[in-house]
């Protein structure tokens, strides 16, 4: 019995810990990452930067992708572009020479490695790098995997980070340790969703959302290094000089003999010559960043940036078997970089650590061996939580406004999977509540405000979002026994003139003829369900005496309640006979 308890006391510390660190990086995300920070100061006034990108194959969308290099908001007389080719056979050098001829302002080379040369160990990403570390002019590298992409103003953020000490924004740290290195939450898109394979799909999902709100609050709890090598910015002198320690200095992490005897001969060989050192390492970039940690005394730093990585199976064999086999894989890598880290790792997933909470609860609280409500609870909160946060990454993602081509449908590609992700998680669905919306207040008669982009936003989120949410939807709900229901939220401001802006109004408008339409054609149970005012967090920010003004339009003096309209969703999902009701909760304005 004391054995039991004990261990449950246990579990629910270890639950405490894992959910805290998750809601750490989630509000992290929420506050930071929500829009693409812009540069400040003079940019001329940066320091100069070479980027290296090693080059192997062609991978979806690599011309864009390697593109961005050239498009950042960077001083020309400032920027150095290397692209580190293994073979001179290698299919992207036609890609590559385009782009150099394309920007002959930029002072940007194709380095290719001589036959029988640049074997410094099995990781052939930095066999591949080493020659762009000798050939570099600057001391400040941007080292950027050939398969990303990121916004225009990324390397501005990336140097002023360094430059001023920011992560996340902030200056300083609780650690006090100065920035040696930034890197970028790195993020991917099936480009053509399940045709991508299903693999790719689930890489996504892991990437949007377990995988980058532990990556951020690891980030900013600073306890140890967690580097993603997509992106990653530092001194090629610091990395030297950390190298240049590994022989004289303890650390857990290059102590063997046979590594400090090499890390002196390749010291041996100059500035320049120390990244060959991490070819031996598989994960040479956390290991990179493990030495900048221990010898630099320094620490890694976010900007409110990320970076995408395009997938597209090219053979349909990208399947679940072959994520999970990569997962594996990298895993085995890991355990011999942080093995403690990674022993805990599958504890950070929902299902296990819903499992392990669910167990301490039900046996502390109710004597129960598992609480099947309780862990309902924990993976419908995670859900919701995820949701959010993928919602933040698309906001980013086109918060560039210099996004390419096949980033501009990430909103509706996306819905499969948050529908799918909903069904797996919470095991069905049957009720799919649609509350997307998006507005700007300007009053009626400010006509020279709305522009292409109210309108277009309004548009986008108050009536396509619903749309491809419900085409998403409608794919499990046709699998059910029931079909099932689809609420969308819309507005009294649909219904009569009102609102806080004519796009809006006339968005909510054509949201609710939507609903008339899919519920006519099809089987599912279709409804809106169209508010007044309420005073939710937006509501509250209205003029006072704009609120005060709908009360008193109101025959019973009341404006729209939180509760009662949740009530009315509610009411709405169990009915089974009725569908394409548009019903009003608005006080009483539209009688």
């Amino acid at each position: 019995m004391f054995a039991s308890v004990a261990l449950a006391y246990v579990f629910l510390i270890w639950y405490a810990v894992i959910i805290t660190v998750a809601l750490l990086g989630y509000l992290c995300i929420r506050k930071t990452f929500r829009t693409p920070p812009l540069p400040t100061g003079d940019l001329k006034d940066l320091e100069p930067v070479t980027i290296i990108r090693p080059i192997k194959g062609i991978d979806p969308e690599l011309n864009s992708c390697l593109e961005l290099s050239f498009l950042q908001n960077y001083p020309r007389d400032k920027l150095q572009i290397l692209f580190c080719v293994y073979e001179a056979s290698d299919p992207a050098i036609p890609i590559l020479q385009s782009l150099v001829q394309k920007y002959p302002e930029i002072d940007a080379h194709i380095l290719v490695s001589e036959p029988g040369t640049d074997y410094y160990g099995p990781n052939p990403k930095v066999n591949n790098l080493a020659k762009g570390f000798l050939r570099a002019s600057h001391d400040l590298l941007w080292i950027m995997d050939l398969n990303v992409w990121a916004s225009p103003n990324v390397l501005a953020n990336l140097v002023l980070a360094m430059a001023n000490n920011t992560n996340c924004g902030k200056v300083g740290s609780s650690t006090g340790r100065p920035v040696k290195l930034v890197h970028h939450v790195p993020l991917a898109l099936a480009l053509d969703g399940a045709r991508s394979g299903r693999g790719s799909l689930l890489d996504e999902m892991f990437l949007f959302t377990s995988h980058s709100k532990f990556y951020v609050s690891l980030n900013n709890l600073a306890i140890a290094p967690c580097v993603n090598g997509k992106s990653n910015l530092y001194r090629r002198s610091e990395l030297d000089y950390a190298v240049s320690r590994i022989p004289y200095e303890e650390c857990a992490f290059f102590h063997e003999d046979s590594v400090r005897l090499d890390a002196m001969r390749i010291s041996g060989k100059g500035p320049g010559h120390l990244i060959e050192f991490f070819a031996k390492y598989i994960g040479e970039d956390n290991m990179i960043a493990i030495a900048l940690w221990e010898y630099c005394h320094g620490r890694t730093a976010l900007t409110g940036d990320l970076v995408v990585q395009p997938l597209m199976s090219r053979d349909q064999s990208n399947s679940i078997g072959e994520y999970i086999n990569r997962r594996v894989r990298w895993l085995r890598v890991r355990k011999y970089m942080v093995k403690a880290a990674t022993l805990v790792e599958p504890s950070t997933e929902s299902i296990i650590c819903g499992i392990i909470g669910t167990l301490a609860v039900s046996k502390l609280l109710w004597g129960q061996t598992f609480n099947i409500i309780f862990f309902l609870f924990h993976m419908v909160c995670w859900f919701m939580c995820d949701t959010l946060q993928y919602g933040i990454w698309v906001d980013n993602i086109h918060g560039s406004r210099h996004e390419p081509h096949w980033l501009h449908n990430i909103a509706p590609l996306t819905r499969e999977w948050l529908v799918e992700d909903a069904h797996s998680q919470l095991g069905g669905l049957d009720i799919v509540i649609s509350n997307a919306g998006w507005t700007k207040y300007i009053t009626y008669d400010r006509l020279d405000e709305l522009d292409d982009e109210v309108w277009d936003k309004c548009f986008q989120a108050n009536i396509k979002t619903h749309f491809y949410l419900f085409r998403a939807a409608k794919k499990i709900f046709d699998a059910n026994l029931e079909s099932g229901t689809f609420i969308v939220t819309s507005s009294l401001a649909g219904r009569i003139v009102y609102g806080s802006s004519m796009p809006y109004a006339v968005s909510k408008a054509g949201l609710i003829h939507l609903v008339r339409f899919l519920a006519q054609a099809l089987s599912v149970r279709v409804h809106a369900v169209c508010p007044g005012i309420l005073l939710t967090e937006w509501g509250k920010l209205f003029p006072p005496e704009r609120n005060e003004r709908a009360i008193e339009r109101s025959p019973i003096k009341k404006l729209a309640d939180v509760d009662e309209t949740a009530a009315e969703f509610v009411f709405l999902c169990k009915l089974s006979t009725s569908t394409g009701t548009t019903v009003g909760i608005d006080g009483g304005l539209l009688a």
